[in-house]
């Protein structure tokens, strides 16, 4: 039987995050990227910095639908004991502190998946630099730069996560 799980992929952009969603995303049907919000029906990418706190929104807005949609289907897939299937659900969105990661903790509580956190473990994925050339979608210097300096460690989130009350797996590094 397949369990309630809440992957919440984290990293600055350009560090790898969106290949490790994709790589998951084989064998879970529910990747939430915040970036869909920005993609146009014709396909170009169109962010608006304005909008950000609306995309957010959007996009835990659609976790939630489909934590229920979940939940009504009461459909799982026979599997693996813990491994992933239809109730595993995926967040690819940069995740830099804690406070963006409380709605989604918020949701996993709710609707009883536990939690884990995860980042790319590319060698340039706190290098300032080598993500800035690296990110798809342009985002200026200065962004990826304030970005990484407001970084706050996996390991210190999931301990605040914890003493929170939340169901946290802890990875295997």
């Amino acid at each position: 039987m397949c369990k309630k799980r809440m992957i919440i992929v984290r990293g600055l952009p350009g560090s790898g995050k969106s290949s490790i969603a994709v790589g998951l995303g084989v064998f879970a049907d529910n990747v939430c990227a915040i970036d869909d919000y920005w993609f146009r029906p014709d396909g170009t990418y169109d962010f608006n910095y304005d909008h950000v706190l609306k995309s957010y929104e959007w996009n835990q807005h659609r976790v939630a639908r489909i934590m229920v949609d979940i939940d009504q289907r009461s459909e799982q897939l026979d599997g693996a004991e813990g491994g992933l299937c239809k109730t595993t659900i995926v967040i690819d969105n940069v995740n830099i502190t804690f406070d963006e990661i409380l709605p989604y903790a918020r949701l996993a509580q709710m609707y009883h998946y536990s939690i884990e956190l995860m980042e790319p473990q590319t060698e340039w994925r706190y290098d300032v630099e080598t993500c800035y050339k690296n990110n798809a979608h342009n985002v200026p210097y200065s962004t990826v730069l304030r970005m990484s300096r407001e970084w706050e460690p996996t390991a210190d989130i999931v301990k605040r996560l914890i003493r929170c009350g939340f169901n946290v797996l802890k990875n295997e590094e």
